[in-house]
C-alpha cells in the first residue's frame, strides 16, 4: 500500500516521528519547495539539511517527494505563474532541474488558495511537470482540496458577472480551483486532502468527519482511477476557544446531518480554531468535563473550561477513529493513505501501519 507521510523540517517534533517511525513509509513528502510570483523556485531549508534528511530516508528505503507549494498559498502567486505559458514552462523547468539535481523521486504538488480562474491553466502546468519528470522516470502527485460535486462553471460566472475577476472570485472556494478528471490523467497520485472541512475560521466540529470523507470518495471515484487515488488524513485535531464567558450546557456539537449553512467561528461566538498535536490533546483530557463522539463523524471532542470562564472545544483522532478511516482505503480499494502531518499524531498508529 501507498503510504506518504509530510514533514515540517521547521517542526522538531515532525522530523523525530519520521526519524523514529519512517521506515513504515513508502513516501515523505518534506515542505521544502515554494513559488513566487515570479515562478522562482525557493528552498525553505538549508542544502546541509536537505541532503542530511535525504540520507535518512535513503536509510529507511522511502522515496522523497518534496512538496510545492504557491507562496502562501496566495492566489496571485498562483495566477502569475499558471496564467502565462512561459511563466509556466519556467516553473516546470526548475522543478525538473531540482529533482535532477539532488536526485529525490519525484515532487508532491499542492497549489492552493481560490485560483479556480485558473483552473484547466493549472492543470496544463501539472501535464507539463508530470511530462518531464515521467520521463526521468520520476513520480508526480497533486493534492486536491475535497470536493462532493463539480466545480463552478468558470465559464458561466464570467457571462453572469461580465467577467468582473474580483467579483468572480468571491464566488469561489478553494475546491473550485481543482480540474479533477484532467490532473487525474496525469499524474500518479492523486491525493485527497481529507481535513478541514470544519476549518480555522469555522464553527467548531470534526476537522474530516467520516461521512463527509465516504461522500467525497464516492463523488471523486466516477472521476479518477481508483488506482491513483490516496486518502489523506489529518494527524492533527483543531481547538476552538469561545471568545466570551460560556457555560458548557449552552453548547451542543453541530447536527452533522444539518441541513443548515455552517457558521464561521465568530458566528458560533469562537475565536479562530487551532491545531492541536494529540500529544496536547492526550494532556487537555484530563481537563475535559464532556466529551463525546457521533458515529457518523467518527471524530472524538471534549471541552475543557478556562478560568476566566471561557472554554475550549477540541476534535481530534484517535487511534480508534484513524482506524475506521483508514479501512476505507480497502473498502473503495484505493492506491493508499496519506497523512498530514508527522509530529502531530497519536503514536499508537504507527503499530497498525
Amino acid at each position: 500500500m501507498f503510504k506518504l507521510g509530510w514533514v515540517v523540517p521547521e517542526v522538531k517534533e515532525s522530523i523525530n516521528s519520521f526519524v523514529k517511525y519512517g521506515q513504515k513509509l513508502t513516501h515523505v513528502s518534506p515542505t521544502w519547495l515554494r513559488f513566487d510570483s515570479n515562478a522562482d523556485l525557493h528552498l525553505t531549508v538549508t542544502e546541509e539539511e536537505m541532503h542530511r534528511f535525504l540520507e535518512i530516508a535513503k536509510e529507511k528505503k522511502v522515496k522523497v517527494v518534496p512538496l510545492v507549494v504557491n507562496e502562501r498559498f496566495d492566489e496571485g502567486v498562483a495566477g502569475s505563474i499558471l496564467g502565462n505559458k512561459k511563466m509556466q514552462e519556467k516553473a516546470a523547468e526548475q522543478l525538473v532541474k531540482f529533482a535532477e539535481k539532488y536526485q529525490v523521486d519525484g515532487v508532491n504538488l499542492d497549489f492552493e488558495g481560490v485560483f479556480g480562474l485558473w483552473r484547466y491553466e493549472y492543470t496544463e502546468f501539472v501535464g507539463k511537470v508530470s511530462e518531464e519528470l515521467h520521463r526521468l522516470g520520476k513520480e508526480v502527485s497533486v493534492d486536491v482540496v475535497c470536493q462532493t460535486a463539480p466545480p463552478k462553471s468558470i465559464d458561466d460566472l464570467k457571462e453572469n458577472m461580465s467577467g468582473n475577476f474580483e467579483e468572480i472570485k468571491k464566488m469561489l472556494s478553494w475546491a473550485d480551483s481543482y480540474d479533477y478528471e484532467g490532473l487525474g490523467k496525469l499524474v500518479d497520485q492523486f491525493i485527497l486532502m481529507g481535513y478541514d472541512y470544519h476549518a480555522m475560521g469555522s464553527e467548531p466540529g470534526p476537522v474530516g468527519p467520516l461521512w463527509w470523507i465516504r461522500d467525497v470518495l464516492d463523488y471523486t471515484l466516477k472521476i479518477v482511477d481508483k488506482n491513483k487515488v490516496v486518502l489523506g488524513l489529518p494527524f492533527y485535531g483543531r481547538g476552538w476557544t469561545s471568545i466570551d464567558k460560556m457555560r458548557v450546557e449552552d453548547w451542543e456539537p453541530r447536527n452533522p446531518m444539518s441541513r443548515e449553512p455552517m457558521k464561521t467561528a465568530f458566528e458560533a461566538g469562537f475565536e479562530l480554531g487551532k491545531a492541536y498535536d494529540y500529544r496536547e490533546i492526550k494532556e487537555k483530557s484530563r481537563y475535559f468535563i464532556k466529551s463525546g463522539i457521533n458515529p457518523e463523524e467518527n471524530s472524538p471532542w471534549g471541552v475543557w473550561e478556562l478560568e476566566d470562564g471561557k472554554m475550549t472545544i477540541v476534535y481530534y483522532d484517535d487511534l480508534e477513529s484513524l482506524k475506521k478511516k483508514i479501512s476505507l482505503v480497502r473498502e473503495y480499494e484505493l492506491l493508499g493513505i496519506a497523512f498530514w502531518r508527522l509530529g502531530h499524531e497519536d503514536e499508537r498508529i504507527w503499530d497498525v501501519l
